[in-house]
């Protein structure tokens, strides 16, 4: 007979700074040896500007979400022959915390 013994987790990926949440994105550069990564990251109140990441360099991103919702960081991301344009962080999508995880194990007994 099999059970399935479920468990979960909470992991919460925010902390709390006066009753504001922070986040904290980092962006790699993982392309390979010799390809640069170029980005350029905005909100709707704030452009971070353009950013050249050489292969293995990172970029951090710290920012604190709007207590009512709305928060949107988006890039661009160009190396040769590659343009990507990506919504970062959208606090509708990305903000559910706490985010429970389920892990699943199934035991005979």
């Amino acid at each position: 007979m099999n059970q399935i013994l479920i468990v979960l987790f909470i992991l919460l990926l925010t902390k709390t700074e006066a009753g504001e949440r922070s986040k904290h994105v980092e962006i790699i550069n993982d392309l390979g040896p010799n390809t640069d990564l170029t980005i350029h990251c905005k909100s709707k109140n704030d452009d971070l500007g353009v950013h050249l990441l050489h292969f293995q360099e990172s970029y951090w991103i710290n920012f604190k979400v709007k207590l009512f919702g709305g928060t949107l960081l988006f890039c661009s991301f160009q190396w040769p022959g590659s343009f990507h344009h990506l919504d970062i962080y959208d606090q509708k999508r990305d903000n559910v915390p706490p985010i429970p995880l389920m892990h699943v194990r199934h035991v005979d007994t």
